[in-house]
């Protein structure tokens, strides 16, 4: 299920797309958290040095009811705002069909780009 993960303050983090059994103990007054990956990023440590593994940053959503007519859903908060912004944003679904498209025309220029190399 998609939905928006706001800070406290009501700002929009980003889109993020939960699996049925989070949005359920989210609904029961629960927390889910999300481990954020990091991209890896290349060092020059000489192989003598320790290496350091930076623990994995967690975003902790919790949930709140909201409740107008018959319609009732959840409204997603977090406090770890910036750990946030590196969660895999999921696209609404009127975005859905233009990224794709976006996504195909990026990997046909660059397919042709590297036929004309090899050429």
């Amino acid at each position: 299920m998609k939905a928006v993960l706001y800070t406290h303050d009501l700002e929009p983090i980003t889109v993020i797309d939960l699996w049925p059994e989070a949005w359920k103990r989210l609904a029961r007054g629960g927390t889910w958290n999300i481990p954020v990956f990091m991209p890896l990023k290349c060092f020059s440590a000489m192989p003598s040095d320790p290496v350091r593994l930076d623990p994995i940053p967690i975003v902790t959503i919790t949930a709140e009811r909201i409740v107008k007519g018959e319609h009732e859903t959840l409204l997603l908060f977090t406090h770890q705002e910036e750990a946030a912004l590196m969660v895999k944003a999921a696209f609404l679904p009127g975005q859905s069909n233009s990224m794709r498209d976006f996504n195909c025309d990026a990997f046909r220029e660059g397919f042709l780009a590297a036929l004309r190399k090899f050429s």
